[in-house]
């Protein structure tokens, strides 16, 4: 155990620097890392849902495809970009009623089709509504950092208090109370965000974390009942100690389409 304790940390710290160096190294950081769990995302989960042959061939060229997209484009059209990121903000909603209705799972219906929208579609959006400011650059990392922080706290007040099961069906592990302590490890993180950043903008920094919080706990659980469905633990084996791309974004997919229209409402009301 204590083996797997020092594997998983090692991980998460080199992990961790990679992310956020990229993230922090400015647009060009953004795509290649947007890249890489794009098409890491992909082949997991055609692995997971066993799609063989010529589905998974076509569904990984078209993902080949926007990843050269995101490296190539230099500028985005509003026009284009706000669309999109409305889109995507429809498709990620119905996945997480989908979480609710055992009679209806995008996962086991729309095969390789979905591994376009979950996780490619998600992937493009940053890209599409960044801007070649710094900032926005920051805010991804900072919405990373909220996402690991939510975590911990999940872990650590879960761990400690847990008892009432969150959402048995898709992760039995799951609390109330880990959640209750993610929303207080990321709402505080929100905050401290905002008193480093001295942007004013307090209520923003909030909302970051409170779509954090909520919706990317319910990327945890939508990402659980894709493994559970096609009955593996992890999606992939890429990080030792910490499974695939799809078990350390899960949370991250599900909230870019969310945070990036809550950056389109903040740009339109400056």
């Amino acid at each position: 155990m204590e083996e797997v304790l020092k594997t998983r940390l090692k991980t998460a710290v080199v992990f961790g620097i990679v992310v956020i160096s990229l993230l922090l190294s400015g647009k060009w950081g953004i795509k290649i890392l947007t890249s890489i769990i794009l098409l890491g995302g992909m082949y997991e989960y055609l692995k997971m849902a066993q799609q063989d042959g010529i589905k998974r061939n076509i569904s990984l060229l078209l993902g080949l495809i926007l990843s050269l997209f995101i490296l190539m484009e230099p500028t985005f059209n509003i026009a284009f970009s706000n669309p999109l990121i409305l889109f995507g903000l429809a498709c990620y909603t119905v996945f997480i009623i989908s979480l609710y209705s055992a009679a209806f799972l995008p996962h086991a219906r729309l095969g390789w089709v979905l591994a376009l929208i979950y996780p490619a579609l998600s992937m493009l959006l940053p890209v599409v509504s960044s801007t070649a400011e710094v900032w926005d650059m920051h805010y991804w990392a900072w919405a990373l950092v909220l996402i690991w922080i939510s975590d911990s706290g999940a872990y650590l007040i879960g761990r400690k208090l847990g008892k009432t099961k969150l959402f048995e069906r898709h992760s039995p592990k799951k609390t109330w109370e880990g959640f209750l302590g993610a929303g207080l490890f990321t709402m505080a993180g929100g905050l401290a965000i905002h008193a480093i950043e001295k942007d004013g903008n307090l209520v923003f920094w909030l909302l970051t974390a409170l779509i954090v919080w909520i919706i990317g706990t319910l990327g945890d659980l939508f990402e659980s009942s894709i493994k559970r469905t096609f009955g593996v633990k992890d999606s992939g084996s890429f990080l030792p100690g910490h499974g695939g791309f799809l078990d350390r974004f899960d949370s991250l997919i599900m909230v870019i389409p969310y945070l990036c229209a809550l950056l389109l409402i903040k740009n339109m009301t400056l």
